[in-house]
């Protein structure tokens, strides 16, 4: 947290945050692995209701864990990161009790009874796919991070400015992320099959919907964004500058979405470099 940010009126805070998520990251760690799984053989509407499982726990706990309500304690930043860690548990919980039927793909008993194991074959296959996916997003973050860190140097204020700033890219980005995601399910399906004309026809729909997407989400952000800033602040200047970072944020959202659905698509045939390259 020091290396991050040089703010000492919220450095114990960050620090008490970060350690409370770090102890439930088992939870989410086994919650991302099930995900993906469900979502390769294209079961995304259970992963749809385990985020909304996490997210509807994350907030109820926010409300009653941050300031204290119907007889639970007032935690304040412990309160909002238990109540992270909770929605995490609870969407754990929901995916391994889905694993455990026995009609899915993802199956756990079948593994327990065949008695998989990991070995020097599937661990080198599977380190082979994934190694590009894992340096383009460590890249990512790690970006984050240090622009993060820069902003945090100048001050609390623009801080501010710059994580709401994020939260409306991140809405960006799920917009990508499911674009991924279909492209991988489905050319991937149709690349296994050998069906040509479908993987055209999917990678055709894919690329339009995001493009479609993108701008009319880019058009909404540059619109709304001195609405959404001032949702959160009565300050003149504050409200200014979040509507300047919204000109910058709805314009790249078309490059960051379309990043993503060619990523899908790319994916989807096992072309796992490319978007590591890119």
């Amino acid at each position: 947290m020091i290396l991050a940010s040089h703010q000492p009126d919220t450095l114990d805070d960050s620090v008490i945050y970060f350690r409370i998520l770090m102890g439930g990251m088992i939870f989410n760690l086994v919650f991302m692995a099930i995900n993906a799984g469900m979502r390769g053989f294209g079961k995304t509407q259970l992963t749809f209701i385990s985020n909304m499982i996490s997210c509807v726990v994350n907030i109820c706990f926010n409300y009653l864990l941050i300031q204290g309500h119907c007889g639970f304690p007032a935690l304040g930043i412990k309160g909002a990161a238990i109540a992270t860690v909770a929605g995490t548990v609870a969407a754990c919980i929901y995916m391994t009790v889905i694993a455990w039927k026995r009609d899915l793909f993802v199956n756990i008993p079948y593994c327990i009874e065949k008695k998989y194991k990991i070995t020097m074959e599937n661990t080198a296959e599977i380190r082979q796919m994934a190694t590009s996916t894992v340096t383009d997003g460590l890249a990512t973050r790690v970006s984050i991070l240090l622009i993060g860190s820069v902003v945090a140097r100048i001050g609390s204020f623009q801080t501010a400015v710059y994580s709401l700033g994020v939260q409306l890219l991140s809405i960006n980005q799920a917009l990508g992320v499911g674009l991924q995601t279909s492209g991988i399910a489905l050319i991937g399906r149709s690349y296994g099959a050998g069906d040509t004309q479908k993987m055209k026809e999917y990678k055709r729909t894919i690329i339009m919907l995001g493009t479609i997407a993108a701008i009319s989400l880019g058009v909404l952000i540059i619109l709304c964004g001195r609405w959404f800033y001032g949702l959160y602040s009565d300050d003149p200047e504050f409200i200014s500058l979040g509507a300047k970072s919204c000109i910058f944020i709805g314009v790249i959202s078309l490059s960051q979405t379309l990043k993503f659905a060619y990523t899908g698509v790319l994916q989807g045939v096992g072309a796992v470099k490319y978007p590591y390259l890119g």
